[in-house]
């Protein structure tokens, strides 16, 4: 009996560590605007969410109206929410994890993992992403679901069935129950700025060659806040060049807030996540503060790796320096201690801390500003250190509501989340949608086989059966079923059969070219079916074009039989001018309508040998013609100029220019 009691205690002092362990440090809030809200499953309470808050399994997370809120995993996965939507955190498993998105947009970026499982519900679908892949989640109000998937492929679970789905389409689970697939439409400007955050996040800057592999999917936080310089006994280490005042130290810009079961620092900076959570600092010379990152295979999450020192009256810490060791509530790697697992009289606990040493290192705040977040840093005579050995661990201090708050502000009661959203039962929600990674049996409840797209909407088949006999009338036989031949080949083919066969008349033909010596009679054809239909159609009373290119291929000597055959008909008199000598008669084209008419042969108009043939001269541009006449008006001007000259006697002198009058 006295191992029981033994037992639960044991248990009840282990459990805080195995809350840490699992629930916090995997996600984290890396991007907000707006009054986004969280609602704990332990406290119920809507409280402001903030910059680098952690989250765990159990929350849920409220975009209100001009809103938009960033999730990012250690392993690499964003998922992002737009305005006006609610997503509950199901279950965290390692780099798995499982979401319900209630209503609103969604955008899950699983391309940078390597391992892990996705799973995000919708009131009427459940989406699994099990390889790389950039997935859109629309929820309307009513429940209906749009995914529409950028990369990579999902599997959809729905009422209807299972369903794959592929880079660039659509599918649509309409509250009907009915589904749509169809191409992706353009892009509109909620996914482009996912794709401009997917941009700046996927360049590789210098700090991926610094981190250990299990940080650095946070490389661009650390290159847009900071740089890397080696120091001798630290190898590189990273320094933040945007920083906040002028007496500015590490855990010194943010607040302690009660997340779960233990004191978690949450920064205000940007890039503020990993250099708290993660290694040591160090001061050094001629630099300042530096951020020493663990080592590959040492990377352990922690709630603030601070010294404490602590009364009744004021609470301090400073930052832990490389290689000193952390007491807190949990394990959290080699270098810790937890204190709730030890007796901690037992301890020696390490009692020199390099940093505290450091001018401005050590923060002391009031007690009521660390519990309500309203009051200001204190300032004390010695240090704190100095004078009192430091505590194991946090404060003991009684907590309120405002102690879960990671900041200290009011939320307008419009951007409070409505009622209806309020009310969704979490535990409901998690029972009804089982997390199944491998995806045995369905989400619904449905069959385990994997149904298609269109057998989940062909409508079935509808089979004729006689209607009941009545009692006064006999039993009506049931038609015979048709031939098994006649419903392949179809109704028409089957009408076909039955009827009697057609005359040979009823066949296309094509006339033959008639055989030199021979004469072409209007019976002289052959019975032949066309290879290609409407090529030399004989149209009745009227010549068609196939006939006239037949007939010009033929040789000259048919065509001038057949113009022989017929008989010529007088010319029709015209009111044109008569032609001119040399000559030749305008004659239509062989295709038109009188080409069929034989034309009077006309005599040409020859010249005599003793006389050149007369031609028309031919017809120049007005504009030359103009040219033309102007010189010949300037030579005859100028032949009667000379002549006059020569008829007076008067010679031009030589100094003379030509075209001048003399003046004597």
């Amino acid at each position: 009996m006295k191992i029981k009691p033994f037992i639960f205690s044991v248990l009840f002092l282990l459990w805080p560590a195995l809350i840490h362990a699992e629930g916090l440090g995997g996600i984290h809030i890396s991007h907000l605007e707006g009054d986004v809200q969280v609602m704990s499953e332990d406290s119920g309470e809507w409280i402001p969410a903030s910059l680098n808050m952690p989250l765990q399994e159990g929350d849920r997370l409220w975009v209100p109206e001009e809103g938009r809120a960033e999730v990012q995993f250690q392993t690499g996965t964003f998922v992002r929410l737009d305005e006006e939507s609610v997503l509950d955190i199901l279950r965290v498993d390692g780099s798995s994890a499982q979401f319900y998105l209630a209503q609103g947009r969604a955008y899950l970026n699983f391309w940078n993992v390597t391992e892990g499982f996705l799973q995000i519900d919708t009131p009427l679908a459940s989406v699994t992403i099990a390889t790389r892949s950039i997935l859109m989640v629309d929820v309307a109000d009513n429940g209906g679901t749009e995914l529409s998937v950028l990369k990579g492929l999902i599997e959809t679970d729905s009422r209807n069935g299972m369903t794959t789905v592929t880079a660039g389409k659509k599918l649509i689970v309409r509250d009907t129950g009915y589904t749509d697939l169809s191409s992706l439409g353009r892009s509109d400007r909620w996914e482009e700025w996912n794709r401009q955050r997917d941009a700046r996040l996927a360049q590789e800057g210098e700090s991926t060659r610094y981190l250990p592999a299990e940080l650095r999917s946070y490389a661009g936080d650390m290159d847009a806040g900071g740089r890397w310089i080696y120091v001798e006994g630290y190898d590189y280490v990273w320094t933040p060049t945007v920083i906040f005042a002028s007496d500015w130290a590490p855990y010194r810009v943010g607040r302690w807030a009660w997340i779960g079961t233990d004191y978690v620092w949450v920064s205000y900076e940007p890039w503020g996540w990993v250099p708290y959570h993660y290694g040591r600092w160090a001061f050094v010379a001629r630099i300042g503060w530096c951020w020493v990152p663990p080592l590959r295979g040492a990377v352990y999450w922690g709630p603030g790796y601070v010294s404490w020192v602590h009364t009744s009256a004021y609470a301090a810490w400073a930052p832990l320096a490389p290689g000193e060791i952390y007491y807190g509530y949990g394990y959290y790697g080699p270098l810790s201690v937890n204190i709730t697992q030890v007796n901690i009289y037992n301890v020696r606990k390490q009692a020199i801390h390099k940093n505290i040493h450091v001018h401005n290192a050590v923060t002391v705040i009031d007690r009521d500003t660390f519990i309500h977040g309203k009051g200001r840093k204190i300032y004390v005579k010695q240090n704190p250190f100095l004078e009192k050995r430091s505590d194991y661990g946090r404060p003991q201090w009684k907590r309120e509501k405002v102690t879960r708050f990671p900041v200290i502000k009011e939320v307008p009661q419009r951007r409070i989340p409505p009622q209806r959203l309020r009310q969704i039962p979490l535990k409901e929600v998690r029972q009804e949608r089982p997390f199944l990674k491998e995806r045995p049996h369905s989400a619904f409840g449905s069959e385990d086989r994997k149904k298609s797209l269109r057998e989940a909407q062909e409508p079935q088949k509808k089979t004729w059966a006689a209607p009941p006999a009545r009692p006064d009338t006999p039993a009506r036989q049931t038609p015979a079923q048709p031939k098994q031949y006649e419903r392949k080949r179809g109704l028409g083919e089957a009408m076909q059969e039955q009827e009697a066969p057609r005359p040979e008349r009823d066949y296309r033909e094509r006339p033959q070219p008639a055989q030199p010596g021979t004469t072409r009679t209007p019976g002289n054809f052959s019975r032949e079916k066309l290879k290609q239909p409407g090529q030399y159609e004989q149209h009745e009373g009227k010549q068609g074009l196939g006939e006239a290119l037949k007939e010009r291929e033929a040789p000259r000597e048919e065509r001038g039989l057949k113009e022989r055959q017929q008989p010529v008909q007088p010319m029709p008199q015209t009111k044109n001018k008569p032609t001119q000598p040399g000559l030749r008669q305008y004659r239509p084209d062989r295709g038109s309508e009188s080409a069929r008419q034989p034309a009077q042969p006309m005599p040409l108009l020859k010249s005599k040998p003793d006389q050149p043939e007369k031609r028309l001269p031919a017809q120049r541009p007005p504009q030359i013609q103009k040219e033309e006449e102007k010189k010949l008006r300037e030579q005859q001007e100028q032949q009667e100029q000379e002549k006059r000259e020569r008829g007076n006697g008067d010679r031009p002198d030589k100094e003379d220019k030509p075209g001048k009058k003399r003046l004597f």
